[in-house]
């Protein structure tokens, strides 16, 4: 069963930011609100900030005290592929890279509308080939993130592996859309359990973002790619969220493919519930996340 105060938040989330207003809005304004309601969250003062220019995509490392700079987490942030930058998830990242005790490297990528499919996946394997052509051992990263940021960690996996382009230790996926063509049962199983967006608005955001392209094309939804060769999955998902089935059906085809992958559906929580970490279930969430990363790299021996 959920925590109090999961609930709690699921209930002012529900008054205070109804789902199916997004078309009422300009995407300049939902990019604002999405700032406004994440920066709400403040970075310890112990966390060290290095702004760094890849070409012309800005990125940061972020490095909390006390951890190993020989590993590094790759995050690539969500956001519905039109929102989220930089100072969005800077907390949200530098509590996954303490929790992991590593450092990280976030990507301020290209967004929608005015930068559609496939911009986003370009920036992000041009830095992910920055980061090891710099001294990063593939070995030494864990590439991840949450909801669009999910599911350009696959973009970005399947493209390098496509590349010839030594992927990383493992990946993490949590609340993934996998599917841009719409398949999956629970976008009209769990529509009134969804706490953040309608069909509609999914059809919204396919529309800006995908601009045209064939929604089953794999390169745009991994479901429906060949995923042989990549590396250790971890996939979050929740059951009361339109993109459980999503997650659920990306992990039957990555096993399917031959790819280690662990599925968690957790009960009650609903999309990206990982980013607040007030949560319990963040907080073990994280710690899930934290036993993946150590299992990976002492498996690999890079301790």
């Amino acid at each position: 069963m959920p925590s109090i105060l999961s609930r709690l938040i699921r209930g002012l989330i529900q008054v205070n930011k109804p789902k199916g207003k997004i078309r009422n809005k300009s995407v300049e304004q939902l990019r604002q609100e999405f700032e406004t309601d994440m920066s709400r969250y403040k970075l310890s003062q112990a966390v060290t900030i290095e702004k760094v220019s890849v070409g012309k995509i800005n990125c940061e490392w972020i490095v909390p005290p006390n951890v190993n700079s020989g590993r590094t987490l790759y995050y690539i942030h969500g956001g519905g592929f039109y929102a989220g930058s930089l100072n969005t998830h800077r907390v949200a990242v530098a509590n996954f890279a303490s929790s992991m005790g590593i450092r990280a490297f976030h990507i301020d990528y290209k967004l929608a509308p005015e930068y559609p499919f496939p911009a986003a996946v370009e920036d992000c394997v041009s830095v992910y080939k920055w980061l090891i052509e710099h001294d990063t051992s593939p070995k030494s990263i864990i590439i991840g993130g949450e909801s669009a940021g999910a599911t350009l960690t696959l973009n970005t996996l399947i493209t390098c592996r496509n590349q010839g382009v030594e992927l990383p230790a493992a990946a993490f996926c949590l609340c993934p859309l996998t599917d841009f063509a719409f398949k999956s049962e629970s976008l009209v199983k769990q529509n009134e359990n969804e706490l953040f967006y309608t069909l509609e608005e999914l059809e919204w955001v396919r529309q800006i973002y995908a601009e045209g392209h064939n929604p089953k094309d794999p390169k745009l939804s991994p479901v429906y790619a060949n995923l042989n060769g990549l590396p250790p999955l971890l996939i979050h998902t929740t059951d009361q969220e339109m993109l459980c089935d999503d997650a659920i059906r990306l992990n039957i085809k990555a096993q399917t493919d031959g790819v280690n992958t662990e599925l968690k559906v957790w009960n009650g929580l609903f999309h990206g519930f990982q980013l607040l970490p007030f949560l319990p279930e963040s907080k073990t969430a994280l710690e899930e996340l934290s036993s993946f990363s150590n299992r990976i790299f002492r498996n690999s021996n890079n301790i």
